[in-house]
């Protein structure tokens, strides 16, 4: 199934400020009680639930059950440190979850053996290859996630029945309820004047508890910004042969507020360029060009996503417009004969 602009909405806005509330399903402390194994202070030990393989409780013999996702803590913070984080290598995520490298990397060879994580070698400079490891759809569905199906046939059904018009006012009604749920949910548990700071943490665990991995940051003084930041990935929901609806509400908006602002410039710095090639070409070529253009396309997001790791003085944002469409400019067209 093809995704359209409607299902990349997000199905919750969150209408606050932000503060941290570390709503966390498997941390470090629980990764290492995880990694010292069955019998050791607050790990899991073969009596607690049935037979124990590879430090996975109640498994089978590669650390997962009925193709579930793992039941062990180390493994549920890997899924949820990738979905959180994005990919990454052994080391960042042995540092992250405060584990071994040793260890982390057998349990992402476990992962990636039970289909739970996907590798891929990135090439960058001279050298062996880097290896980042990314969540695969299949975890993703196993972890909390309330609004990809949502996201995708009951949308495009609404935009059948009624277009576009329907899905805004739906959502409209959807950003109403909530805001009430909200605020009567503040006055149940927070009382009649709550802080600000009270307000965004009680809200990042209503977005939590709905799936979306919330968390709320407050500065260590009074006066700071606060943030509040969801996790939850949903482009890894989107079909991989995502297009925009044509003249749908995301390229309406890309036509009036990006396009002009992105070619402003004048492609004369560093590393840039604009090229406009026109011609004449066999109609069964078109496809063989487009499916060029694409590798071009992910090629760039591919170097992106091995570059996140450095430090932010060697990186620069740049955008790449790819584009390929029977057109000819109106004026030429004009002067065509019949």
């Amino acid at each position: 199934m093809t995704a359209t602009d409607a299902s990349l909405r997000p199905v919750s806005e969150p209408s606050a400020t932000p503060h941290r509330v570390p709503v966390q399903l498997a941390g470090p402390a629980d990764a290492r009680a995880a990694e010292r194994g069955p019998g050791s202070p607050g790990a899991a030990s073969p009596g607690d639930s049935g037979s124990v393989a590879n430090g996975y409780p109640n498994s089978h013999s590669n650390g997962h059950r009925n193709g579930h996702a793992p039941d062990d803590a180390h493994g549920r913070a890997i899924l949820l440190a990738l979905r959180e984080g994005g990919a990454a290598g052994p080391d960042a995520i042995a540092v992250r979850l405060g584990m071994s490298r040793t260890s982390t990397l057998q349990r992402l060879r476990e992962l990636e053996a039970a289909g739970f994580v996907a590798r891929q070698a990135v090439r960058h400079g001279v050298g062996r290859p880097r290896h980042l490891y990314d969540i695969t759809p299949a975890a993703q569905r196993s972890l909390p996630a309330n609004y990809d199906g949502l996201a995708t046939t009951l949308l495009e059904s609404i935009a059948e029945v009624g277009g576009d018009t329907l899905v805004e006012e739906v959502f409209q009604a959807r950003r109403r309820l909530l805001r009430e749920r909200i605020r009567a949910r503040f006055a149940e548990r927070l009382g009649p004047a709550p802080t600000l700071a009270e307000r965004v943490r009680e809200l990042a665990v209503v977005q939590d508890e709905s799936g979306y991995l919330c968390r709320a940051e407050a500065p260590p003084s009074d006066g700071g910004v606060i943030e509040l930041r969801e996790h939850n990935r949903y482009r890894l929901k989107v079909s991989k042969t995502f297009r925009w609806r044509p003249h749908g509400p995301v390229m309406q908006f890309f036509r009036a507020e990006v396009v002009p602002d992105y070619f402003r410039g004048g492609f004369d710095g560093e590393g840039e360029q604009l090229m406009l090639v026109h011609g004449e070409i066999n109609r069964a070529l078109a496809p063989v060009f487009n499916e060029r253009l694409a590798r071009i396309g992910a090629d760039f997001a591919r170097q992106h996503l091995a570059d996140q790791r450095l430090p932010e003085d060697q990186k620069q944002p740049f955008t790449m417009v790819v584009g390929l469409r029977s057109w000819l400019f109106g004026p030429f067209r004009d002067l065509r004969r019949p």
